[in-house]
């Protein structure tokens, strides 16, 4: 029986003049009309238990993506010497180890041992669901063509960072794989900039 067809016979059945036969009819209207209503209220009594260790892990997270987004937002502001602002050496530090950091946790030896063959994939979806992917489509969107000299030294290296995050962000994982791939047509554009988008392409790609 189709839901809206079952909804009518329950608003037929309290028409009856039989107090237990409306009683009845009324609490199966109530619990079919309001079952997501019931759904998100018993949602809210959910939550996930972390250890300390884990809160810290996520926490540096988040703090780590956001500091890179709002980094290459403001990339112009800091990362080059003209007549409006100076070059941000300590930025630019913090920038990269920061790119570091996060690539060597996408894999299974973590920051401890650096880059593994193995990734992790409860780090890669965890930095999925923390918006990594808004932090690499805002440095992806720098208009590298019009930086030259220092400028555009400091943005190919930290660049370079930003393609070894990518590439072990995505490495055999379908989802990242597939959310990245929206962003082919601008990552394309840095092909030919020598700061390894060849890798993270390829990483887009593997095993599709």
């Amino acid at each position: 029986m189709q839901g809206g067809d079952f909804i009518i016979m329950l608003l037929d059945l309290l028409m009856y003049e039989n107090a237990n036969v409306f009683n009845l009819a009324l609490e199966l209207l109530f619990k079919t009309g309001f079952r997501t209503t019931a759904a998100l209220k018993h949602m809210e009594s959910v939550f996930l238990v972390l250890n300390s260790e884990e809160q810290t892990r996520i926490s540096r997270m988040r703090e780590d993506i956001v500091t890179l987004t709002n980094g290459f937002h403001t990339f112009e502001s800091w990362g080059v010497s003209d007549s409006f602002s100076n070059h941000d050496a300590t930025k630019f530090t913090q920038m990269k180890d920061i790119c570091k950091r996060l690539r060597y946790m996408c894999s299974a030896g973590g920051v401890e041992t650096g880059d593994q063959s193995v990734p992790d994939e409860t780090v890669q979806r965890n930095m999925m669901d923390l918006g990594l992917l808004r932090a690499i489509s805002a440095a992806i969107g720098v208009p590298i063509a019009e930086f030259s000299g220092e400028g555009l030294s400091v943005l190919k290296e930290l660049m370079k960072e930003v393609c070894g995050l990518l590439t072990m962000f995505v490495y055999e994982n379908k989802r990242n794989q597939a959310a990245a791939f929206k962003l082919l047509t601008t990552l394309r554009t840095w092909f030919n900039y020598g700061v390894g988008m060849a890798n993270a392409l390829a990483a887009i790609f593997l095993n599709n």
